[in-house]
């Protein structure tokens, strides 16, 4: 799993490739926590970016790519077995012209191998991007072997690298690169305003990244541990969606009915971060990496589950404040001493503050240009990817 450096000089034929994300579903999350700081990267490269939907349904972050300068596109492949689908799909790549392919999910990966096979050249890299769990059945197997065939699996953390080598995938496929600690969030909703607390307030802050509820949850279990005796202490769930906040509220209701101090907001309508969050909850592993380096990126102290891939992302020194994961009550000890302790909190969040300076949007544009160059050299892109006629990505001074 190398870091990729840049490799190659600026490309001389002015042509501006376009890279391409593979979905089936395209959401507030994916744009703001997953593949969107990836297209973010590459347009501050001065590339053009474009999204590909294989799925239906519109949402509030296609517009927002389509603001950010992105394109999105509607290909609609009913499954494997789709051979015209997969075959307008392939040609609409190379007719674009497409070098690299990043697939969210496993069916992504599938789709665009098939895509590509069902053209007349090999004319793409196919990377993954989240492409586990597969789960059970044939079909698990089918996308466990389309992972496998996949010429580059992209993970946020070394960490992260344990369940696809345990599913056969090759250690030299995969690579390597952070997210970036960028202020959240980089797009807003017209109709977005700040959150009203009283001056006084403490904030807690949980941010959901997928229509799980089960991690924002325990961030309110733990509220409620930590409310009595603490009559300044507020909860703010972003949630992922309209149904995951009404889910969530109705869950905080129904666990103290009387107090009004957990506050739920769909993601769209929060405007900018609060001044008052001081401490982040993370309490799912999904993107965590990525809501950690924005936290950080704010100076606010992390805290939850101690797994690999956060652990990794807040270094040695950090991650003492992480408890294991399931052990609620240690946690709640864990940020009780933190809000407690305004000293500590205040030194602890500077020292977030710092790690974030490791995690820049640069240092993700240097490693995904090194990821294509490697592609390239490595012959598992397109059969004249190394040509004269292709520029290699870098950054455009």
């Amino acid at each position: 799993m190398p870091d990729h450096p840049s490799s190659h000089g600026i490309g001389q034929s002015g042509v501006r490739p376009v890279v391409a994300v593979l979905t089936s579903q395209w959401t507030v999350s994916d744009w703001f926590w997953g593949t969107g700081q990836i297209l973010r990267a590459w347009q501050a490269l001065g590339h053009d970016v474009a999204v590909v939907l294989c799925g239906v349904g519109e949402t509030l972050a296609q517009v927002w790519v389509q603001q950010a300068g992105g394109e999105v596109v509607r290909r609609r492949v009913r499954g494997f077995w789709d051979w015209r689908g997969l075959r307008q799909l392939g040609r609409w790549l190379q007719q674009r012209d497409v070098p690299l392919v990043l697939c969210q999910g496993a069916e992504a990966v599938g789709l665009a191998l098939a895509a590509r096979a069902s053209g007349q050249r090999k004319s793409f890299a196919v990377v993954a991007l989240e492409a586990l769990p597969v789960g059970l059945g044939l079909r698990a197997w089918l996308l466990a072997r389309a992972v496998r065939r996949a010429d580059c699996v992209l993970l946020p953390a070394r960490a992260a690298a344990g369940p696809y080598l345990r599913l056969g995938v090759l250690s030299d496929r995969l690579s390597w690169i952070a997210p970036v600690a960028e202020p959240f969030p980089p797009c807003l909703a017209p109709e977005a305003s700040p959150l009203r607390l009283p001056p006084s307030a403490q904030l807690l802050l949980h941010f959901c990244t997928s229509d799980d509820d089960a991690g924002a949850r325990q961030a309110i279990v733990i509220h409620d541990i930590l409310r009595y005796n603490r009559p300044h202490l507020h909860l703010l769930v972003v949630a992922a969606s309209e149904a995951q906040c009404h889910r969530l509220a109705a869950f905080a209701r129904q666990l103290a009915f009387d107090d009004l101090r957990v506050h739920v907001l769909p993601v769209e309508q929060v405007g900018g971060w609060p001044s008052a969050g001081k401490a982040v909850l993370i309490t799912s592993p999904h993107r965590s990496p990525a809501v950690a380096a924005a936290a950080m990126a704010q100076g606010a102290v992390v805290t939850g589950w101690q797994t690999p891939e956060l652990a990794e992302m807040l270094g040695g020194d950090l991650a003492v404040g992480l408890a294991a994961e399931g052990k609620t009550a240690e946690l709640a000890a864990r940020v009780r001493r933190l809000i407690d302790d305004p000293l500590l909190l205040a030194a602890q969040g500077e020292a977030m503050r710092q790690r974030a300076s490791h995690y820049t949007r640069q240092r993700m544009q240097t490693h995904l240009q090194g990821l294509y160059n490697d592609l390239q050299r490595m012959k598992v892109a397109a059969e004249d990817l190394s040509g004269s006629s292709r520029p290699t990505l870098s950054a455009h001074r």
